[in-house]
This record gives C-alpha cells, structure tokens and sequence, in this order.
C-alpha cells in the first residue's frame, strides 16, 4: 500500500493583496514563501467620479514592498490590461525587479520603462505552458482565454502545494486561436500534484454561473458589412481589448474592406501585434493622415 506523503510545515507562507478584493481594479496579491516574496499583478483603478472628483486613478500602497524589494523574487503580470498592469511603472521606480508577463504585454512593459526612464528591470516574455525557477521556487505558467493574447494563469510551488492564481479568465469552450485557448491539461496535473490554496479575481464573485462567452462579435460584423457594402463603417472599441480588435481586423480582411486606424494608441497596438506574429494586409490599410 503507498504511504500518503504528508507535506512540510517547515516554509512560512503568508498571502495577502494589497487591493483588487471587493473592487473593480487596484488588483495585486503578495505571497511570501520564507524570505521570497512573489508579487501578482500591480493594477490601476478609477475612481467613481462622485466620490473622487479630480483624481484620475488610485494605485495601492507599496509602503511593504518598498520597505522589503531586496525579498521581492518578481513580479507576474498575467495580461496587459490597466486593471492588473497600470500601476507598475510606480511600483518599479521603487522596487526595480525581474517582471514576467504575455508576449504581447512585454511591448507595453518596454514601453512603459522607456517612458518613466526606469532602470534595473528585466522584462521576461513568458509563452505556454512555461516553468521557471524563480528565486528559490519553481514556478508553473499556463494559458487560460481572456480578451489579452497569450494571458496566463501561474503557480507557485512549496512544500505545501501549489498557490495558484487563476487570474481573469472568460469560459470559451469553443475552438480558439492558440493565443487565446486555454489549457485544462496543465491545470488537471496542478491538481492532481496537489495545491495549497487557488487565488481568483474577485470582480462579480457574487454572482452565480457561468458568464458568458459575449466577447465575440465577427458575425454581426460581417452581416453589418454585408449590408452597407459601400458605405464607410465606424467602430468604437476599448483599445485594450485586443481580442475584438483582432476580429474587426480579419473581417474586414475577410470582406476586403479598407481600414483607418484613427487613433496613434491603436496604430502602435496594431504595429505590436505584427511583431508577435499577427498579419494585417497592408493594402487594406489607409493612412489616415
């Protein structure tokens, strides 16, 4: 008969966030194993515009993390969204680390540390599926679907089990590009290795259910070219949802219709994504100079 391993209850964990629980935004959790300790996210959150007039965006306190960065091991951006990475450049002016994070988001980390002038920061581009020794624990990265290409959840490993951290993450069981498909493959071996403890995003954790694959618009977009074949379609869409981006990109393709983008910040997304891999006909796009 195999004997049960019983875990060590030598290594100090603590957990605990900094912001993100019961609020849209501001996310980041800290988790210390011994000395080491590992930083997840490091978002931005708006203000209700009632409550905080004139204030653009509220970031957390790093007063702990300040107080120890010779402990911090590194720090895990899971996407580029503003919720989970807008506060960093204000964390690495005071605590300069390693930063692992999508392919996609190293662009805008780059960016980000070119802009505020930081130094002492290394950028790691983390692809599926990866395992990492970072500090003194082995870490496990893998792909889950989200609106962000290449968005992934992790864990830690310790005596104790994995803590893992799922982060935000959109149910589509449908088939998806490889940057967006999740993987429960990895996610089933975590569980069957065994795990301490599994942190999630708490936005809308008080409602039941599934939530909703509505991310996907290409066919009302395709019959709504269709319909205005050879008039001019203007779309608004959040510049950071990149998925929706990439669908109004390959219909548009897909119908040959000519495409402005508008905005400098979009044109610089678009240029990012080509360098991570993602083709857009340059014939269809017009300059809008």
């Amino acid at each position: 008969m195999k004997e049960e391993k019983i875990p060590s209850l030598t290594e100090k964990i603590r957990i605990f966030a900094l912001g993100g629980l019961d609020e849209d935004g501001k996310n980041l959790f800290c988790v210390e194993v011994d000395e080491s300790i590992y930083v997840i996210e490091a978002g931005i959150k708006f203000p209700d515009n009632k409550e905080s007039l004139g204030i653009e965006f509220i970031i957390q306190d790093f007063t702990y993390l300040v107080e120890n960065k010779n402990r911090v091991a590194g720090i895990f951006i899971t996407h580029g969204h503003d919720d989970v990475m807008g506060a960093l450049p204000y964390l690495l002016k005071q605590v300069p680390c390693d930063v692992y994070t999508a392919p996609l988001a190293v662009k805008e980390v780059q960016k980000m540390i070119r802009q505020e002038h930081i130094t002492g920061v290394r950028v790691h581009s983390v692809k599926r599926n990866d395992k990492k020794r970072i500090g003194k624990r082995r870490v496990v990265f893998f792909p889950i679907t989200h609106a962000y290409p290449g968005t992934f959840g992790l864990a830690i490993g310790t005596d104790q089990g994995y803590i893992v951290y799922s982060g935000e993450f959109i149910e589509d069981y449908d088939d998806l590009d490889d940057a967006y498909r999740a993987d429960f493959t990895t996610i089933s071996e975590l569980g069957n290795e065994g795990v301490l403890v599994l942190l999630q995003e708490s936005k809308g954790a008080e409602r039941s259910g599934h939530t909703s694959p509505s991310h996907r618009i290409s066919p009302k977009l395709l019959q709504v070219l269709e319909t205005h074949e050879n008039k001019r379609v203007f779309v608004s869409v959040y510049t950071q949802s990149v998925y929706r981006i990439q669908e109004i990109i390959d219909c548009c393709m897909a119908s040959r219709r000519k495409m402005v983008f508008y905005s400098k910040e979009l044109r610089d997304l678009v240029g990012r994504l080509k360098e991570i891999g993602y083709e857009v006909d340059p014939s269809l796009v017009i300059d809008p100079a």
